[in-house]
């Protein structure tokens, strides 16, 4: 219900999402509560870096709020918003544009072994990992070009992918996601998955 009421949010369908945040709350979902203002806010501790509400390209995780708003950001210097989210065979695709070619979009490899699952699983992804980390592949149209552009990233770039218990057919999740082009890309937010 909480992450069903953050789509409808970022649809712009609030009486939606205020039903569905009331849900989640009453189930007992602590966000939920904190954004109705029903229960205290997370108390911070004074030693603790600042954090911003608003999240740009940073290659340190260590500062990184992921937002609970639809997820979003900056594709090759464009901006990004993820219109459609899916994963099929372990491959998750976040796009824009609803042609057969997206007008933007990430798609990300995560290579998992025969039998393990994505559900509630988290990557954690720094600039300096090694081999055997997910293939990150960035897509892109210019200039009313039919078929987009791509960039493939198997290293260098910062990012922690979280997914969360299978709801309806579909597999929500949060993410961060930065990379070292000269563009400084990245997206930052939740989605809902569809599975194929």
């Amino acid at each position: 219900y909480y992450n069903r009421a953050v789509v409808h949010l970022a649809k712009g369908l609030k009486p939606k999402a205020m039903a569905d945040f009331r849900k989640a709350a009453s189930l007992g979902n602590d966000e939920a509560k904190r954004y109705l203002g029903m229960a205290p806010k997370k108390p911070k501790a004074s030693t603790a870096v600042p954090r911003s509400s608003r999240v740009g390209w940073t290659m340190d995780l260590s500062h990184v709020t992921i937002p609970v708003t639809a997820a979003s950001g900056k594709i090759h210097g464009e901006a990004f918003r993820v219109e459609m989210a899916k994963v099929e065979n372990n491959i998750l695709t976040l796009r824009q544009g609803k042609d057969f070619f997206p007008d933007r979009a990430v798609t990300i490899f995560m290579f998992l072994k025969k039998g393990e699952a994505l559900e509630g699983r988290t990557f954690n992804i720094s600039s300096d990992h090694g081999f055997g980390a997910p293939h990150i592949h960035m897509k892109w149209r210019d200039g009313g070009k039919k078929a987009p552009e791509t960039k493939i990233f198997m290293k260098e770039y910062t990012m922690r992918l979280q997914f969360k218990e299978k709801e309806n057919g579909a597999l929500p999740g949060n993410i961060f996601l930065a990379l070292p082009d000269d563009s400084k890309s990245f997206v930052a937010g939740t989605f809902l998955a569809q599975l194929k």
